[in-house]
């Protein structure tokens, strides 16, 4: 099995040249983006032969519950897709309650997936943010408020990554009793708080191994009910504790209640970790031993040999694939979301 990751140029008249390459030189073609778009608004339908043009098995991803209001032109070439799905399970809702096609189910991630038996006996009292620097993710408004709490007791927090909640909190206040060290932006004060910026992905994985538990705090909208992403569960991967709102794991979505820890607010958050440090052999071991069950089976050698399996086999045949999904069946009434 030979897999490329690539960016093809479409523009000026090139998308029929790009999509030949990929028919002659690939038997399943996965789209990554959010979801199929143009790289500019207008009139020129040229990217559509992308899609139209290319030979082999075509496997669409969608990450983003927006994709009407953002890329309606998905509904143009929704007819030369072969595969459909989700990342998560916000996203395979919006693709069927769309009506766009009949989705294959949510992809399942391949992780890097650490034995237990190489586990730290002991974990630092630190805590990780590895998601997007956005606002929906809950960062500013539950895990922001909580640290200068868990500073006092001795916590610290290693932040990642950057974006627009970046710039947005460090016009507040209480900036510097968050953040000690800016390694991004210079932005030093006296808080618990390390922010590293975008870093490579072995460092995340090695702050992950150390550290007692990770946070994704998305879900405070119904429309991210269940929108989970690769960073909320990773951890998963390494031991760490995965802490989120009750709105991303099931009936809200295929995580398991017994895989992660809840919190929805700050104080729910200082609860949570003072919780997993006094009981790091009891509460804290039986979360990560049950977090790892869920995400073992999508380790990278499981999950990529299956789709491939799964993909090639539809490509061969002329078949529809099996879906490579999770046990999650996305709802189709109103209520959906809870």
């Amino acid at each position: 099995l030979s897999v490329r990751h690539l960016a093809l140029s479409y523009g000026g008249g090139l998308a029929r040249a790009a999509a030949e390459y990929l028919s002659s030189r690939y038997d399943v073609v996965v789209y990554v983006h959010a979801a199929p778009h143009p790289s500019t608004e207008g009139e020129d339908r040229s990217w559509q032969q992308l899609y139209s043009r290319v030979r082999a098995r075509r496997v669409a991803v969608f990450s983003d519950v927006y994709w009407k209001d953002y890329y309606p032109w998905v509904q143009e070439v929704v007819g030369d897709m072969d595969v459909v799905y989700g990342t998560n399970s916000a996203a395979t809702r919006s693709i069927v309650e769309g009506g766009l096609v009949p989705a294959a189910g949510t992809l399942t991630h391949p992780f890097v997936v650490c034995d237990p038996a190489s586990w730290a006996d002991s974990r630092e009292l630190r805590v990780v943010w590895a998601c997007q620097w956005r606002g929906w993710k809950g960062l500013g408004r539950v895990l922001w408020p909580a640290l200068p709490q868990l500073g006092a007791r001795g916590w610290g927090a290693d932040l990642f990554g950057h974006g627009r909640e970046y710039y947005e909190l460090a016009k507040r206040s209480d900036w510097s009793s968050v953040v000690g060290s800016d390694l991004a932006g210079g932005r030093n004060g006296t808080g618990p708080a390390t922010v590293h910026g975008t870093r490579p992905p072995v460092e995340v994985h090695t702050a992950y191994s150390r550290a007692h538990a990770a946070c994704d705090f998305t879900g405070a909208s119904e429309k991210y009910h269940g929108h989970y992403n690769r960073t909320t569960i990773e951890p998963m991967g390494f031991g760490c504790v995965v802490v989120c709102r009750r709105a991303l794991i099931a009936p809200h979505s295929d995580i398991p209640a017994e895989a992660v820890a809840l919190a929805d607010s700050p104080a729910e958050v200082v609860d949570v970790l003072e919780g997993l440090r006094a009981d790091p052999q009891g509460a804290r071991r039986r979360l990560a031993e049950a977090a790892y069950e869920f995400i073992r089976p999508r380790s990278a050698a499981a999950v990529m040999g299956r789709l491939a399996r799964e993909w090639l086999r539809g490509a061969q045949l002329g078949q529809e694939p099996q879906p490579a999904s999770s046990s999650f069946a996305p709802s189709t009434g109103s209520d959906a979301g809870g």
